[in-house]
């Protein structure tokens, strides 16, 4: 069963930077734009880094364990588009898009969280 968090965690990469100032440049843009594009492009959910495991490679492995990041399922109703695993939550009615807490500290745009996450003088 597919479980998500309600609420970004203090280091949520999706908190907008004015929140949490470490996440201007943290990510990289390249990175940042390879998660975005993970979400958007392929349909793929995003597993809060709280609740992942990864292997040697940063990969996440799936245990089960792993929940979806609030951060993220935030900017996906931001842009009124749900990946592949949270459509189906919805669907059986196990997504409660309202549920969801501190929705103004979160990124607004794919934009503003690539943007975010570029290292200074690049």
């Amino acid at each position: 069963m597919i479980k998500y968090l309600k609420k970004p965690c203090e280091q949520c990469p999706f908190l907008k930077s004015d929140v949490q100032p470490k996440n201007q440049g943290w990510l990289g843009e390249a990175r940042a734009r390879g998660i975005y594009e993970s979400i958007a492009a392929h349909d793929n959910g995003f597993p809060c880094h709280k609740t992942a495991t990864l292997d040697d490679d940063d990969n996440t492995i799936t245990t089960g364990r792993e929940k979806q990041c609030a951060g993220a399922l935030i900017l996906q109703k931001k842009q009124e588009f749900l990946c592949q695993p949270m459509r189906i939550l919805y669907r059986l009615g196990r997504l409660d898009l309202e549920s969801f807490q501190d929705e103004g500290k979160v990124v607004d745009t794919p934009e503003e969280f690539i943007t975010m996450h570029r290292r200074q003088g690049r």
